[in-house]
């Protein structure tokens, strides 16, 4: 779904995550509201990856071969789930008129699930990426425009007030007084954030 210059563009904001996959939102939109995809399953998988091939390498023997299967065969079956996710939020995002993903413009490479196979706390760096790449690819093949904006804050600054508050695991909490957002999850505001950013930068 291409933009016609007769309708405004419609900027979706895009937050990626381990725990929530994706959180996809507009800017006016109650945080309640947004799409959401969990990675709760995706998370298990590579623990399961993790735990597997530490396992081997605890047995003393030479283990290349042996997680090389492994991660093939766990690369395939997370890959699938990220594509799955990739491909529903933009089914989603086809759903508003002129629509136009808003991406972080996250500044790290992204590192192969090989280099990361062995510990948990570096998934982020193979699947954060892998989902915006995914992200990019689907929308382009619908024909929705992908439009980047800076990450610098966008989970712990109040989608509504703009106020840096207090993010504690999946919460965040607007500090402003005078505010009416309190306590909210921090990737729907987050998603709300980005699509903010993203309203001055659609055409």
């Amino acid at each position: 779904m291409a933009v016609t210059p007769s309708l405004p563009a419609a900027p979706i904001g895009v937050d990626v995550g381990e725990k929530t996959l994706i959180a996809a939102t507009t800017p006016d939109a109650d945080p309640a509201g947004a799409f959401v995809v969990e990675g709760h399953d995706p998370r298990k998988v590579f623990d399961y990856l993790s735990t597997a091939v530490n396992t081997l390498r605890a047995a003393g023997f030479e283990t290349t071969v042996g997680e090389a299967q492994l991660t093939a065969a766990f690369y395939y079956r997370l890959r699938a789930q990220v594509l799955d996710a990739a491909a529903q939020t933009v089914e989603w995002a086809r759903t508003h008129p002129n629509p136009v993903l808003v991406l972080e413009d996250l500044s790290y490479s992204p590192r192969p699930l090989w280099e990361v196979r062995a510990s948990t706390n570096h998934v982020g760096e193979w699947l954060l990426p892998d989902l915006q790449n995914a992200l990019t690819v689907c929308a382009k093949e619908a024909g929705i425009p992908v439009r980047y904006v800076a990450p610098d804050g966008t989970s712990r600054e109040c989608h509504r007030c703009g106020e840096r508050g207090k993010r504690k695991e999946q919460r965040f909490r607007c500090t402003n007084p005078e505010c009416h957002v309190g306590s909210v999850d921090a990737d729907r505001s987050a998603a709300i954030t980005i699509a903010s950013r993203g309203e001055e930068r659609v055409p």
